[in-house]
């Protein structure tokens, strides 16, 4: 047992030494994602900051569902919200005092059981362009979760923008809401595309026939390869989220233990995808085909950039299974919600199921060598 903790551990000193050997590795891990990070944080955040998420509310059906749903957007702290009559609200947002309008129109609940519910959502249209699609963004989400408690007639959501002109935003930064996309999009490379990519050129020119000449066991060979990439991503996620903290303001709303548990299945999660996919792939061309396969759909359609709710509606389905969609859901709950260990409960549930089938794909087709 001594014996195979000595073997473990010099597996992850020897992987370590490796990895940050390779200058362009580390830069697309560590350097590539801040650089991308601060580009985008000039040319979007202005000199104004952030996005101020005032939201004036509406409720004109008065019904038992509509006041359900007026209690959910109570609930969402990221949301100021100002309720009261359409007419004084509407004034409100075409002055610039608002950045949104919610209105719940009226006869909500009678038209739900014939599938024609929507409410309607007015934006400010001074509001800093590239920012138009945070509120949509929250609102759509709340939806989401509320529709899931409705079944199977869900509401649905009409946006108008209205007031064009000028009106300097505060409070939720682009940062704040960015901070995810690009943490989780470092992370997903390294875990997923530099795991499979690594372990297929490996397998390719028989370093792995050579390590498994020797008395290594595949367990310690990938445990070992998982704590050394773990340990990659967790400095991934520190470098990346101090310097947003330090440097660009961005703020942390939650609790760092349940950001730190996320982080951690996630990150576990995405690195026996790697694993899974170098595995079940029979050449090192194929795997770096496959990981790519997998990976731009997920930063693609996972909300790391665009708003879920604006894809059409043949891709829902596929959105809702992608583990980095329940990664990126997460982190928002917590950072910009302020949510807590039972909110991600099921977050983390997805993240470990996917986890839990990558290794079983890994254990079931990974083989040292190629077959000749």
């Amino acid at each position: 047992m001594r014996g195979r903790g000595l073997v473990f551990i010099k597996q992850v000193w020897v992987n370590l030494k490796l990895h940050f050997r390779d200058r362009m590795a580390v830069f697309w891990e560590f350097v590539f994602p801040l650089v991308l990070m601060f580009l985008f944080v000039l040319a979007l955040g202005g000199e104004q900051g952030g996005v101020s998420l005032k939201v004036g509310l509406v409720d004109l059906d008065g019904s038992e569902l509509s006041k359900a749903l007026v209690a959910a957007f109570r609930e969402t702290p990221v949301l100021q919200l100002e309720e009261g009559a359409e007419e004084s609200l509407r004034a409100e947002l075409e002055a610039g005092r608002l950045d949104g309008l919610v209105i719940i129109p009226q006869g909500l609940q009678a038209s739900l059981g014939r599938g024609g519910s929507r409410i309607k959502l007015l934006l400010y249209g001074g509001m800093n362009p590239q920012f138009k699609g945070l509120i949509p963004a929250v609102v759509q989400q709340l939806l989401v979760e509320f529709n899931e408690r409705i079944q199977p007639a869900p509401l649905g959501l009409v946006q108008e923008t209205v007031a064009p002109s000028a009106k300097p935003t505060e409070e939720i930064s682009y940062v704040d809401f960015a901070l995810p996309s690009y943490l989780a999009m470092a992370v997903l490379a390294t875990a997923l595309l530099s795991g499979a990519i690594d372990l297929a050129f490996e397998r390719k020119w028989k370093l792995l026939k050579l390590l498994g000449t020797m008395p290594l066991h595949p367990v310690t060979f990938f445990s070992a390869r998982t704590v050394q990439q773990f340990i990659v991503t967790v400095l991934q996620g520190i470098v990346v989220v101090g310097l947003a903290i330090t440097l660009l303001g961005a703020k942390l709303q939650g609790g760092y233990l349940a950001l730190a548990l996320l982080f951690t299945v996630g990150s576990l999660s995405f690195i026996l995808m790697g694993f899974a996919i170098a595995a079940f792939s029979k050449t090192h061309e194929a795997a770096i085909g496959l990981a790519q396969i997998f990976y731009m759909p997920m930063v693609l359609l996972s909300g790391a950039f665009f708003p879920p709710g604006l894809m059409p509606a043949w891709l829902q389905p596929i959105m809702r299974v992608l583990p980095l969609r329940f990664f990126l859901d997460g982190f928002r709950e917590i950072t910009i919600r302020g949510a807590g260990l039972a909110e991600i409960g099921p977050n983390l549930g997805v993240l470990a199921g996917w986890g839990l089938i990558c290794l079983l794909i890994t254990f079931r087709f990974f083989k040292w060598a190629t077959e000749a």
